[in-house]
């Protein structure tokens, strides 16, 4: 599958789950906040993917095939760097998670829509 119909049925899921909780948000800046976890979700589909940092330290993306994607889609590689494991554990440690009830009724909507 491509990295952008992916990151879109990703949005679409998360969509659907803050529109059913009343809350008016994009997705795609929802992700934007809690990139750890869409990097982690995208990940899954593309096991080969690199795990990049912007170079400001505010986001991370995944790099494949030579393109630098987040949840807006493609962005522009020479603003990322590779996350090295020290700037793995900085992602880990410092960027936001979503709640484990928002992860769990996620991962059953996007098993149903990706199967």
């Amino acid at each position: 599958m491509n990295p952008i119909n992916t990151i879109n049925i990703m949005n679409n899921v998360l969509q659907d789950i803050l529109n059913e909780k009343g809350i008016n948000m994009d997705s795609k800046e929802v992700f934007k906040i809690y990139c750890k976890d869409f990097c982690s979700i995208l990940k899954r589909y593309y096991p080969s993917s690199t795990i990049m940092i912007k170079k400001d330290f505010r986001l991370c993306a995944l790099l494949i095939d030579g393109r630098v994607y987040n949840s807006f889609g493609e962005d522009i590689l020479y603003l990322y760097r590779i996350a090295d494991y020290n700037d793995i554990n900085y992602i880990n440690y410092t960027f936001k998670s979503m709640s484990k009830d928002t992860m769990s009724k996620f991962n059953k909507k996007i098993r149903i829509k990706t199967n």
